[in-house]
């Protein structure tokens, strides 16, 4: 037997039980005279060993259940995705609309504050006046005008 029969032929058939008591014997044999031959058969044993360890082995419940999570995670990623992008895009809307109701809100704030005072101050130069019911409507019209004015942004229509 020599060496390029030995890893070709011998080694798998050895390692499967499949030779005959004569081929056992040469393959001790040839391992006993050979070194290398000798060390490649034990690396080889030991890969093959490792490899029917591998192929038997079963994972657990729960590590399959872990598995099936982080690929369903994975799946569900766009989705995600979609969702974070409508929250931000709402959060965003959602504030220009409220910063818009604040501004108008102090705006109309304004418009009323000024429309009393010159109300107020209507009444008052009237009293103070005394002035007639004709001049005293007049007044209340130009103040009326004025606030319309004020309310509708100096726009007439």
């Amino acid at each position: 037997m020599n060496c390029s029969e030995f890893r070709d032929q011998y080694m798998d058939r050895y390692l499967d039980n499949e030779m005959s008591s004569k081929e056992i014997r040469e393959f001790r044999e040839h391992m006993k005279e050979c070194e290398s031959c000798h060390s490649i058969f034990l690396s080889y044993k030991e890969v093959m060993n490792y490899q029917k360890i591998r192929a038997s082995y079963s994972s657990s419940e729960k590590g399959k259940k872990m598995f099936l999570k982080r690929v369903k995670r994975r799946k569900n990623i766009p989705y995600q995705i979609a969702a974070g992008f409508a929250i931000l895009t709402i959060g965003f809307f959602g504030t220009k609309t409220f910063m818009d109701f604040n501004r108008v809100n102090q705006r109309y704030e304004t418009i009323v504050n000024k429309s009393v005072e010159m109300l107020n101050s209507a009444q008052s130069s009237e009293n103070d006046l005394n002035l007639g019911v004709k001049n005293a409507s007049g007044d209340v019209k130009t103040r009326t005008e004025k606030i319309f004015n004020l309310i509708n942004d100096g726009e007439k229509k």
